[in-house]
């Protein structure tokens, strides 16, 4: 995704997924994870949803929460863009709980927060969606004053990949 070769990355995950098998879930979540994900930034959001959510059942199998926490936002962010921001904010409401277990030192949180802002806007709980721009800016952006106003006057953009 990296060069822009979504053809090829499809195949990439798609060969890797089939390789795995299902003997190792802990495996398999990852690619299944990348897959769905290459799949929404090719717009194929009824497959993505259905590669993510095996992956995030494949890491819950393993107990691996390192492994459930990326299809987590990859499904969060597909929801929002179908216009599902109830079901986005189930997924973040998790991922929060995931990114405190994990602590992976990845940057999650602060894409944790966006999505879970812009869930909240689109569900017209602006004091709510306000509070999370307000904290995303607080712990990541704390130099960037305003911040959280302008999330809350610019229109979500289109999501695809946000990652």
């Amino acid at each position: 995704l990296a060069n822009n070769d979504l053809r090829m990355a499809l195949e990439l995950f798609s060969d890797s997924v089939r390789l795995i098998g299902d003997e190792v879930p802990s495996s398999r979540a990852p690619f299944l994870a990348s897959l769905g994900h290459s799949l929404s930034c090719g717009g194929e959001m009824s497959k993505a949803i259905y590669a993510l959510s095996h992956s995030i059942g494949f890491a819950g199998e393993a107990s691996a929460p390192f492994y459930e926490l990326p299809p987590r936002l990859y499904l969060a962010n597909v929801m929002l863009v179908i216009r599902r921001p109830r079901d986005a904010e189930f997924h973040l409401r998790i991922a929060l709980r995931l990114d405190r277990l994990v602590s992976s030192g990845r940057p999650y949180l602060p894409r944790i927060l966006h999505l879970l802002g812009d869930a909240l806007k689109m569900q017209r709980r602006s004091r709510e969606a306000f509070d999370v721009f307000q904290q995303l800016q607080t712990n990541s952006y704390p130099d960037q004053e305003g911040l959280a106003e302008i999330l809350m006057e610019v229109e979500a953009r289109r999501r695809i990949d946000i990652f």
